[in-house]
């Protein structure tokens, strides 16, 4: 198919192999993803992309080095290098420019993340978490922006560049690198300290599925830097012909809104957690199911299965978490508070087909597509966690009268 054979040139435009295993293809969801033309076993090799073949932010180009020497600033030098190779012309970066015209719509990118939601649009979402993601990450942008736009002017030709022009290449820059990125661990980077961060094409075409879950929406294969040069992706388990390659792109996906503020898509919901870690991921805050719950004016995060004792104390009108317990009337209480929370998040179904004759149209039901996914997981967060405690309220009413 013209799929498969597009991301069988692009692995060898980038001296990625093995060549011929992977395909993109859509999934049952309509998304676009990475799958797989045969079998493979365990811990085989589904993917190696070399380094050299990657966007490296200790290897930014010269004219962004004096503006973001801070070893945190990695998303302005993997922007410098991705600007780089899309305004060069030199025929230095082979297989970039097939890459780019594989990326999705600059405009389409742009609506699937937060950042550039209305301010209507954010509240919709009505996840308090997210706004105040938003927040934070509106003036870490425009910052990093001033500096990728005055880091333009000093390129060869840069100068010649209107603002508006630049701006719009600055930004894009920045939700392909937001969203494409990768962090491997490495001993040979010029920021020792921290891990090398990496966009690397191909392997940026396989899309999240959770370390934290079993089942349906799972990850099935797993990705490291090999022999210091080499990044490299290996199944978790035994993987049959067709099945989607799905990774865990790590903690910026949890909870939802954080992976929907950095990823521009809303994880799915799942129940089937691995239950053996749970306490241990949740003291971490690495459960992938978390719902925003106000008591009292106050903030609260829940689990389906999850309810920390400073909402039990709260419940109990009291403000000592060590001497408080949860009883059949408190889980009661809360699972109440919970219903009405869930309630609040419901969405009408809209039966009426959406209007998507032009481009920016398009935009804003993408926009409102996520928003209302996020509130979906939010609600049934909130509906699990609630029967769970009717149903605890129930047995132990039961024991208490046996």
């Amino acid at each position: 198919s013209s799929k498969s054979n597009s991301l069988t040139e692009l692995s060898n435009l980038l001296k990625a192999a093995p060549k011929d295993l992977l395909r993109l293809d859509v999934n049952e969801e309509g998304v676009r993803g990475v799958f797989l033309n045969r079998n493979i076993r365990k811990d085989e090799i589904i993917l190696k992309v070399p380094l050299k073949s990657c966007l490296r932010d200790d290897e930014a180009p010269e004219w962004i080095q004096g503006e973001a020497s801070n070893p945190h600033e990695w998303r302005i030098r993997l922007a410098a290098s991705f600007l780089e190779t899309q305004l060069s012309e030199t025929r230095a970066f082979v297989g970039f420019r097939e890459w780019y015209d594989m990326l999705p719509d600059p405009d389409v990118l742009r609506a699937s993340l937060p950042v550039h939601w209305t301010g209507d649009m954010l509240s919709n979402a009505k996840c308090t978490a997210l706004e105040l993601l938003v927040d934070g990450a509106f003036f870490n942008r425009e910052g990093a922006m001033e500096i990728l736009c005055a880091g333009l002017d000093k390129r060869e030709g840069g100068d010649a560049m209107s603002a508006e022009t630049k701006r719009q290449l600055c930004s894009n820059a920045l939700d392909v690198v937001e969203t494409r990125s990768c962090r491997v661990e490495t001993v040979n980077s010029q920021f020792r300290s921290l891990p090398l961060r990496l966009v690397a094409p191909v392997f940026d075409f396989v899309n999240h599925g959770s370390n934290r879950c079993v089942g349906d929406g799972s990850s099935n294969a797993y990705f490291l830097l090999e022999q210091e040069r080499t990044l490299v992706v290996r199944a978790r388990h035994d993987l049959d012909s067709n099945a989607e390659v799905l990774i865990d792109y790590g903690d910026s996906t949890r909870p939802a809104w954080r992976c929907l503020a950095t990823y521009g898509f809303v994880p799915k919901f799942s129940e089937q957690q691995i239950l053996e870690e749970e306490d241990e991921l949740e003291e971490e805050g690495q459960v992938d199911n978390i719902a925003e719950l106000f008591v009292g004016g106050r903030r609260y995060e829940v689990g389906p299965s999850f309810v920390p004792m400073d909402l039990v104390a709260a419940a109990a009108d009291g403000r000592n978490t060590e001497n408080v317990e949860l009883t059949s009337q408190i889980a009661q209480r809360l699972a109440e508070r919970m219903y009405d929370a869930a309630c609040s998040l419901e969405v009408q179904t809209d039966e009426s087909t959406p209007n998507l004759e032009t481009p920016h149209a398009y935009r804003e039901v993408l926009s409102e597509q996520l928003a209302v996914s996020l509130r979906r997981s939010q609600h049934e967060i909130l509906k699990s966690c609630a029967q769970g405690l009717e149903l605890w309220a129930q047995e132990s009413l039961t024991t208490e009268f046996i």
